[in-house]
């Protein structure tokens, strides 16, 4: 047999052997360039409440814009179409039952097994509202939700170990990490304090922030894709707002989200304010940080929320709970959410749950504790006194032009301890000492028990008439009319209002025609207007109401008076207090008034129009809209999406991705806001249902709606608009109160 030639075999086996390992040579080098790639669907703040403790009745809520007796059926729903969308993981970012009760924890864990049984796996971290004093302890938060990130699986690395003892638990004690895939590490942090008998809040120890960056160290060194959950927003999600949840040693949460960013921890899902909305933030370093917050099952929007995750690329979208299974009938759910939380008389109602606590304190406690509850003083009586000293440094004259025929008294200060009383008609009346810790201070403090007697004595409803009094205040400025539509329909402050809270909360932040011309009348002028027009005067004539029901105790002076000075001071007993106010030239409104410098309403006219824009204007990132267009982010810059995504797989194509414009932050408030088609209308009290008269263009979770053609806009008097800035301001605070 004749040999082969020796050098064409070589080379031969040579690009055989070269062709076998391109197969195993393109995996290799795909691995090392390719991040890997997962779906997840995110849901917070689910207030799970089994329907067997809440008897399918509304609970109340204190601050909360959110439902409670729905919460069972939402959240159910919820998990149905997380099981449709069959994501890689379903992350829950805290508040997990109502009030930490062991029932509802338990049932929802057995919702939960449902979901991991069909092929998702499911990672939880506490909120607030779970592990506190009277809920949840940690060692119990840990066995009830132990198949969901708690049962040591998934390469899992704990900040304490699964078998800590309460006793010994610290802050953060629930923080774990784990790999719910091949190059993907979920960091699940618990930020909540509730350790060692500190109080309440957001905090991040300096332990635990150490582990925290460890973890992160760890995963980079990896080559792993990190994702972050946690239930309280690190960064402000409002434009202009600040976010102090966290009080722990760490230090601020700019702090905070500066050392994440430098750290490389890019992508962080938060929850708490009830709002989907994304928040970016670059160190000064350069680096970036996504913070995701999501909204909850039972308040507007009710978004079940999707992330495609890969390597810096992140894509977002959002759909509602349309539907829920209530009170044995198939509802609309976002219909019966406005309805119920945003009525004609929701903001006062919220307004009024907000001041609760305080009113609550001063109708226990009287008006005098009251004071010294809100002033932060611990002794009035020497507050007073101190106050009174100070004003009687220089003699006081009060020219009663010979009414009472008591002439002028001048009131000026003996001693440290005593006043004295001079009349014009001296050779009536001689000088009266008084001494003020005796005799003066007694009688203000009769004053006060007449006061608490008559305005902060509840009745049978359980309601003291200051409370009805600021009621009724608050009702009135929500039914205040700012304008009518085109279709000649009243547009109230509380659509206004409402508007404001829902479009936030769906991530929508445009502002129609017609909220755009309204937003344009925020300006310092309408403070001046709010508080001359309607603030003052209605404080003042409940001042006023309180000084015609008084009467002064003026046996307290008549003791130590001369024969000459009791008639007078009979006569002064016999009047009310309001009718000698009103001799002497006093107004309760007259001197606040006073009070309103030119400087400070100009301050205060600035930052109401900020806290108001801020819902409509957003320069802290590009929202993903609850039912509507998604975003993308490439290494923290984003891409608004042109279609819907509806599902965690749903990602846009390059070549859509590459056509989408790219979006820029809205402009500031201080631009001027297009035309609006708002006719102008005389103040008045609106008597029809805010859902009726909302413009067609209000806040929707089907999406952002086109709006109606822009007309010549009609000067808007200041009048119109009175309490918009008192209310919006209201607004934000009771929105934004969650942060602390």
């Amino acid at each position: 047999m004749r040999s082969l030639p020796k050098m064409p075999v070589a080379l031969a086996l040579c690009l055989c052997a070269l062709l076998c390992c391109l197969p195993a040579l393109r995996p290799a080098a795909a691995q090392a360039t390719e991040p890997s790639r997962i779906t997840l669907n995110i849901l917070s703040d689910l207030y799970y409440l089994p329907l067997s403790l809440s008897g399918g009745k509304a609970q109340e809520t204190g601050q909360a814009l959110r439902l409670s007796a729905e919460s069972a059926p939402a959240v159910e729903e919820a998990l149905a179409t997380v099981l449709q969308n069959r994501p890689e993981a379903l992350i829950l970012t805290g508040d997990l039952t109502n009030n930490g009760e062991p029932e509802s924890a338990a049932a929802l864990a057995k919702q939960l097994e449902k979901v991991e049984q069909a092929g998702v796996p499911v990672y939880v971290i506490n909120g607030d509202c779970d592990v506190h004093d009277g809920g949840l302890s940690p060692s119990a938060f840990r066995r009830i939700f132990r198949a969901f990130g708690y049962d040591g699986a998934d390469h899992a690395a704990y900040y304490q170990p699964l078998d800590t003892p309460d006793g010994s638990a610290v802050q953060g004690g629930l923080s774990y990490a784990v790999t719910p895939k091949e190059g993907i590490r979920l960091l699940m942090i618990d930020a909540e304090s509730y350790a060692g008998g500190s109080a309440p809040g957001g905090a991040i120890s300096d332990g635990l922030m150490d582990w925290i960056l460890q973890q992160v160290r760890q995963a980079k060194q990896n080559g792993e894709t990190l994702i972050a959950g946690m239930h309280r927003p690190v960064l402000p999600h409002k434009t202009g707002s600040t976010t102090p949840a966290f009080t722990g040693v760490a230090g601020s949460s700019d702090e905070i989200a500066q050392q994440f960013a430098d750290a490389g921890l890019t992508y962080l899902f938060s929850g708490h304010m009830y709002e989907t909305d994304v928040a970016s933030y670059t160190s000064p370093a350069g680096n970036w940080l996504m913070e995701m917050a999501t909204g909850s099952p039972v308040t507007y929007g009710a978004p079940i929320r999707s992330a495609v995750v890969e390597g810096a690329k992140i894509t977002l979208s959002a759909e509602s709970v349309t539907r829920i299974t209530w009170k044995g009938q198939r509802i609309d759910y976002q219909a019966h959410l406005k309805e119920q939380l945003f009525s004609k008389t929701a903001f006062a109602d919220y307004a009024m749950r907000f001041l609760d606590s305080e009113l609550k304190l001063w109708e226990s406690a009287g008006l005098k504790a009251g004071i010294e509850h809100a002033a932060g003083i611990s002794n009035l009586n020497s507050t007073l006194r101190s106050m009174l000293q100070a004003l009687l440094k220089a003699p006081v004259t009060l020219d009663l032009g010979g009414k009472l025929s008591l002439g002028s008294l001048t009131i000026r200060l003996e001693s440290a301890d005593h006043i004295v009383i001079e009349s014009s008609a001296s050779f009536l009346l001689p000088a009266l000492s008084i001494s003020i810790s005796q005799q003066l201070l007694p009688m203000i403090n009769d004053l006060f028990t007449q006061i608490s007697a008559q305005w902060l004595a509840k009745d049978a409803d359980g309601m003291s008439p200051l409370r009805r009094e600021i009621r009724a205040l608050l009702e009135q400025l929500c039914a205040s009319v700012l304008c009518e539509t085109p279709e000649g329909k009243p547009f109230t402050l509380n659509d206004l209002l409402t508007d404001m809270m829902t479009t936030h909360a769906i991530g929508r932040e445009t502002a129609d025609a017609t909220i755009a011309a309204l937003l344009e009348q925020l300006n310092p002028s309408l403070t001046n207007a709010l508080l001359s027009e309607q603030v003052i005067p209605a404080i003042g004539a409940i001042g006023q109401k309180m000084l015609d029901g008084l009467k002064l105790d003026t046996g307290y002076l008549t003791e130590h008076a001369g024969a000459l000075w009791k008639p007078a001071l009979s006569l002064l007993a016999s009047m009310r207090v309001g009718t000698l106010t009103k001799l002497m030239g006093f107004s309760v409104e007259t001197s606040l008034r006073g009070t309103l410098l030119e400087e400070k309403i100009s301050q205060l006219g600035a930052a109401a129009a900020g806290l108001a824009s801020a819902f409509y204007v957003d320069t802290e990132g590009v929202d993903d809209q609850v039912n509507g267009p998604g975003v993308q982010y490439v290494s923290g810059s984003s891409v608004s999406l042109t279609g819907t995504a509806a599902s965690t797989g749903a990602e846009s194509s390059a070549e859509e991705a590459a056509a989408a414009t790219s979006r820029q932050p809205a402009p500031s408030s201080s631009q001027s806001a297009p035309s609006a088609s708002c006719k102008s209308a005389a103040p008045k009290t609106s008597e029809q249902s805010p859902l009726e008269t909302a413009p067609p263009s209000s806040a929707s979770v089907q999406g952002a709606t086109t709006p109606a053609a822009a007309q010549p806009a009609v000067p808007l008097d200041p009048a119109l608009l009175p309490a918009m800035l008192f209310m919006a301001a209201a607004a934000f605070a009771i929105s934004d109160y969650r942060r602390w």
